[in-house]
């Protein structure tokens, strides 16, 4: 068992742990001109002491890093305002389980209980937090069903539910109890109909009989062990009926939710609330049509019968507000709805935290089974949860069941067994104060497992402001304000007229205001570095005298230049800092003065101009310009690649490959060849990169084509060269073959034709002469030519 002692330093050391985390502020901390400004600021503690600054006693800056040197008679330790955290373990009991415990009441499955914080803003807390699931831990069950017509005919399977879930719950808990209630919807128009007749009866079931009186929402059954007589009082609920097709669920959900003691909730147990229904529900603004115009105002209004009494009062609750209470009460909400609503119950689970949904069989009889899914996906996982609002952040990190893997963030684990113990880290963090006038603020802080009734309590106290900054601790006026001002935290508070520092001004100023000729354009007096005196700003003295903080607005200093091997602008070798920026000796140059002023490195052979002209030279390497005024991006040693300018730079080395690969004794191609080219047998060996290298083709003088590459390592040009050429065939025998080829082809094709005509025309000829020799013709005397008989 770890003891109080024992979890007081393990948070006192994760505050170091997490505070060294932080980037040094020596800036940001002398920029704090007021005691409440620097407790707000992380890591930066006050100096009270009016003396501050006068001889012997140090620089005058009154607020100041407490994670980085100071000096020694910086302050006295008694002015020092540097409030550190505190944790106190108020309730720390072990984590126990049915066996340990004496009674359900004795179960604990978080650790620790209760814990007492004091933070300042921005400061982070790391807090460690066990979880171990209990087992035989209690369980209340109340059963909500739709008992409009439609579901008339499942109220048989449900009634057969009590001994089933009891059965079945039995293998998970020997703590189980079970409830039931019912509802149908408002009885107003438009939802139900009001003539007399459809009062007592809206409806005719299946089976000839007539419907019950609608009511909205009855507590049949309040939690208990003996489920057998969950039978009988399904059985007993009346079924009745209304006009539309949604009914009034979440008037039912949410009075089954807040009526602890009707509904009979254990506080120690886990609460399961299943909605049973084949419909769709109304929520808040739909009660506007009956003229119910009172917001659900998320009380109980059961009478002694466990009849709803104000259904007609407010309106229909809104999901925000069923998730509120489902938080607030520790109640996983299990829909259990038809196919049909299926798609609409998923997204009504995803705005309501814990909730989960199953579909229902056509006769609800697996609705036993979809309980005991349901429930352990719930108990199989812990989600923690906190109450953390907007002035404070909690983050969670675990390892999980995997005790040898790195800790992640994650507020949730999932595949635990009871008796399985998880370790979390809550990190703590104070963002901001809710009022600006507040010293310190207070509030209470719950960390719980989802659906557990049971949590950490954190009682937090914030340090918003500074104790002297109090009335009680104000010196009236003080003689170190000359008697014109108030002393407080230190620092005069002048009487009008007088100003100053020791309020040694008096008079009138541009304005109406001593300060107005210290105010930088942000409106910060003498840039956070400085003391207005009298509308002149006395800059702050550093610890080190060799830095200073210079400038009519105190806005400059010599030490906040680039560095190079941790040295202000290389050293005063090297340059000086003037007000931000390094001004470099001759002979240097560079943001921080860490480079010679040379071009040595940027000159190409040739006595071309440095860079090519494309870029500028900067520590002896060419810093290329990113375009060109044609558009063209270039790189290289000497931004002599042109990567968008197609074949320019392959064109630029091919001669250069010739000669040193294919020995061409071409002395005006290899004269200006400044580098070594490899040759390879084929130009993808020797570490060929797709990305990096880029691949040329060239022809020689006799028409053959070869093949290199090129690549810039570190902008040093490297080249491979492949040995064999590529030559092909004469050209003018390509094109004589061809000619040769089209004409061969075209008398071939003229032959062809003309056989195949003359073959035509020979039928033809047979076919007529055939015909002509069939022919069989008569001589008939023409009637012209005959003469007539006597």
């Amino acid at each position: 068992m770890i003891s109080r002692r024992a979890w007081s330093a393990l948070l006192i050391l994760a505050w170091q742990v997490s505070g060294q985390q932080e980037p040094e502020r020596v800036n940001t901390c002398i920029r704090q001109v007021t005691c409440r400004e620097c407790l707000r600021t992380p890591t930066c503690m006050w100096c009270a002491d009016p003396k501050l600054g006068k001889a012997g006693k140090g620089p005058p800056i009154r607020c100041q890093s407490n994670i980085s040197a100071v000096p020694a008679d910086w302050c006295s330790e008694e002015h020092v305002v540097n409030p550190r955290p505190e944790s106190h373990i108020l309730e720390d009991s072990p984590l126990k389980g049915a066996k340990e415990a004496l009674s359900p009441d004795g179960m604990v499955q978080i650790r620790p209980q209760s814990i007492k914080l004091r933070l300042r803003v921005g400061e982070t807390l790391e807090l460690p937090i066990q979880y171990r699931q209990a087992e035989d831990y209690p369980v209340d069950l109340y059963y909500l069903m739709d008992l409009s017509a439609s579901m008339d005919d499942d109220k048989e399977s449900l009634s057969l539910l009590g001994d089933k879930m009891a059965a079945t719950m039995s293998n998970i808990t020997g703590n189980f109890r079970l409830g039931f209630g019912s509802f149908v919807d408002k009885v107003v128009m438009p939802f139900t109909s009001t003539v007399p007749s459809r009062l007592e009866s809206p409806c005719v079931l299946s089976d000839g009989r007539r419907c019950a009186r609608p009511y909205g929402f009855k507590n049949h059954m309040p939690l208990t062990t003996d489920t057998k007589i969950f039978k009988s009082e399904v059985q007993k609920a009346p079924v009745s009926g209304n006009l539309d097709a949604p009914e009034g669920g979440f008037d039912a959900i949410m009075q089954a939710m807040v009526c602890h003691q009707q509904i009979g909730w254990r506080p120690k147990a886990r609460h399961l609330l299943v909605f049973s229904t084949d419909a769709d529900f109304h929520m808040a603004g739909d009660g506007r049509l009956a003229g119910i115009v009172e917001p659900n105002d998320g009380l109980c209004h059961l009478n002694e019968s466990g009849d709803f009494t104000h259904s007609l009062m407010f309106d229909y609750p809104s999901i925000s507000q069923i998730n509120h209470k489902a938080k607030e009460n520790n109640i996983n909400l299990i829909f259990a709805v038809t196919k049909k609503y299926t798609s609409t119950y998923k997204l009504l689970k995803e705005r309501i935290g814990g909730a989960s949904i199953g579909t229902l069989s056509k006769d609800s009889n697996n609705v036993d089974q979809l309980i005991k899914d349901e429930y352990e996906k719930l108990v199989d996982s812990v989600v923690l949860r906190d109450d953390s609002g907007d002035s404070v952040e909690v983050r969670y990190f675990s390892k999980c069941l995997n005790k040898s893997g790195d800790l992640r963030e994650t507020r949730e684990c999932g595949g635990i067994s009871v008796r399985e113990q998880v370790d979390f880290i809550a990190r703590i963090k104070v963002t901001s104060c809710p009022n600006e006038n507040d010293i310190t603020w207070s509030r209470v802080l719950h960390i719980q497992p989802q659906a557990v009734n049971e949590s950490l309590e954190i009682y937090l106290e914030v340090v918003c402001g500074c104790e002297c900054e109090e009335t009680k601790h104000i010196m009236s006026n003080a003689s170190e304000c000359r008697h014109r001002g108030d002393l407080q935290c230190g620092m005069c508070q002048c009487h009008a007229p007088f100003m100053g520092r020791t309020c040694e001004c008096e008079g009138e100023f541009e304005g109406g205001n001593s300060t107005t000729g210290c105010l930088d354009k942000d409106g910060k007096e003498c840039s956070g570095l400085g003391t207005c005196n009298c509308n002149t700003c006395n800059c702050n003295i550093r610890p080190d005298p060799k830095e200073l903080i210079f400038g009519t607005l105190c806005e400059c200093d010599n030490f906040s230049c680039k560095r190079s091997n941790d040295l202000v602008c290389s050293g005063p070798e090297h340059g000086h800092c003037n007000c931000g920026r390094c001004v470099c000796q001759p002979g240097w140059t560079g943001p921080s003065c860490n480079c010679k002023d040379t071009n040595i490195g940027c000159t190409p052979p040739g006595g071309l101009p440095v860079c090519n002209g494309r870029g500028t030279c900067e520590c002896g390497a060419c810093n290329c310009t990113a375009t060109t005024p044609e558009g063209h991006i270039y790189r290289g040693r000497y931004c002599d690649d042109c990567a968008t300018c197609e074949g320019k730079r392959c064109t630029e080395l091919k001669d250069c490959v010739e000669c040193q690969v294919h020995k061409i004794d071409d002395l005006s191609k290899c004269i200006n060849c400044s580098f070594s080219v490899k040759p390879v047998d084929d130009i993808t060996d020797d570490g060929y990169d797709s990305e990096e290298d880029t691949l040329c083709r060239g022809k020689d003088d006799d028409d053959c084509s070869f093949q290199f590459r090129y690549r810039y390592v570190e902008k040093v040009l490297t080249v491979w060269g492949q040995r064999k050429k590529e030559c092909g065939a004469n050209v003018w025998a390509v094109v004589f073959g061809l000619i040769g080829a089209t004409v061969l082809i075209g008398l071939l094709f003229i032959i062809v034709w003309k056989v195949l005509t003359t073959i035509h025309d020979q039928r033809e000829y047979a076919k007529f002469e055939k015909e002509r020799a069939q022919s069989k013709w008569d001589r008939v005397r023409s009637p012209f030519t005959r003469t007539g008989e006597p």
